[in-house]
């Protein structure tokens, strides 16, 4: 049975990645996050602070895993800017870490990002060169050139959409919370992804893995869709209503945290060894998902 260790299990992608593998026999799972999740049994997760090096290096001598997959990231862009420190120590040097650990032995998954590319063009290949806008994206950056130095390794691009119950402020999460409460939002015309749903992202990394596939891939939904229009067909299949996203540009919103608009990925890789999902595909799951978790409790 293979060791496996999930950074950051007890986020939105790391819990979804979790139990997905969990479910395989070939695999003993194990959890690292700061935060609890109660949907993991106590002996499987461990509490702790990975860019506490003394706590990592004596989980991971005390794990001995096989296999990592490193979901922990700090997602939050204004928090990124205003801790440079924080965020360089938890997308820098806690890859160095891995890597250092075992580089002969483990195979390191990474998730990383659509946002390295500026977003200029849109269906980025694995070919095309990022060019990182805000430093979210710069230190993810970082943190797969340094992933390269594992020799068996995977750099997963991505964009994911998905829930945390209870809800939290991600893009469905926030949708979903003012739907529920009747509020108008507001939803970028302009800004364009191909984001895909954390549970069906979980399904394809055990596959990626079982194939054996290294290097860097993008994975992701096979069609593009505007954030406004992603919103729209969100609101129609929770709500059966078409009257609370509003449509507007990205422009009109001020901002001092520069951010990418079309960061759309060109997945033709990826659909060749698995097939991917449409993005209708995702949120028509993640709305059964959360209707089970959610009526009942309210």
């Amino acid at each position: 049975m293979m060791k496996l260790l999930i950074t950051g299990s007890s986020g939105m992608l790391g819990k979804e990645i979790f139990k997905a593998f969990a479910k395989k026999n070939k695999y003993k799972v194990f959890g690292v996050d700061k935060l609890v999740n109660n949907e993991i049994s106590a002996n499987e997760q461990i509490i702790g602070d990975l860019t506490d090096y003394h706590f990592l290096n004596n989980l991971l001598k005390h794990i001995d895993p096989d296999i990592i997959i490193h979901c922990a990231a700090i997602v939050n862009l204004k928090t990124c800017e205003d801790n440079k420190a924080l965020t360089e120590s938890l997308h820098i040097e806690v890859p160095k870490k891995l890597v250092e650990f075992n580089p002969q032995k483990v195979k390191l998954l990474y998730i990383s990002t659509d946002s390295i590319f500026d977003g200029i063009k849109g269906n980025y290949s694995e070919e095309d060169k990022p060019n990182p806008l805000n430093y979210y994206a710069k230190t993810k950056l970082l943190g797969e050139n340094i992933i390269q130095n594992n020799q068996d390794h995977l750099i997963v691009r991505t964009n994911i959409f998905g829930f945390n119950y209870p809800l939290k402020n991600s893009l469905a999460e926030w949708a979903i919370i003012n739907f529920l409460n009747g509020k108008k939002i507001k939803g970028f015309t302009d800004i364009i992804f191909n984001a895909i749903y954390t549970k069906h992202l979980a399904s394809i990394l055990i596959k990626l893995i079982a194939k054996n596939v290294t290097g860097i891939i993008n994975v992701a939904s096979t069609n593009n869709m505007s954030k406004y229009n992603f919103l729209g067909y969100l609101e129609r299949g929770l709500m059966q209503t078409d009257k609370l996203v509003e449509a507007t540009n990205s422009d009109v919103v001020k901002n001092d945290i520069l951010r990418p608009k079309n960061t759309s990925l060109n997945v033709l890789k990826a659909n060749h060894l698995v097939e991917l999902p449409i993005i209708e595909n995702g949120v028509d799951q993640l709305i059964a998902d959360f209707q089970k978790v959610h009526y009942g409790k309210i």
